[in-house]
């Protein structure tokens, strides 16, 4: 269920802003700015679900680390392309990020 909702609330979100907003796809498929603008926004409130989630947890899904939290971890990464960042606010969110990305295999 944790997957699904970082694949489908998060990182689908993500994508859908960088392909309807970004110049990269600029005139290679058809665009709806519009609709990466509402992509980005369900992207930011999942950020803050996910914040009150880890208020809770160390791990997304609980407390091992687990495929939710590598799909969470590349969509925020990926997101930086759209220039979307985790809120210095969203406290927990910030420091399972923070946690998460210095593991070694985040490095590989």
């Amino acid at each position: 269920m944790w997957q699904r909702r970082m694949e489908l609330n998060l990182f689908a979100m993500v994508t859908g802003c960088f392909r309807n907003t970004s110049e990269f796809f600029k005139g290679r498929i058809p665009q709806v700015p519009e609709y990466g603008e509402i992509c980005r926004q369900a992207a930011q409130r999942t950020f803050g679900l996910v914040d009150g989630f880890l208020a809770e947890r160390k791990f997304i899904a609980g407390e091992r680390y687990t495929i939710a939290d590598i799909t969470a971890l590349v969509a925020i990464d990926f997101a930086r392309l759209i220039k979307l960042r985790v809120a210095p606010e969203r406290k927990n969110l910030a420091g399972w990020y923070e946690a998460v990305s210095s593991r070694p295999s985040a490095k590989a």
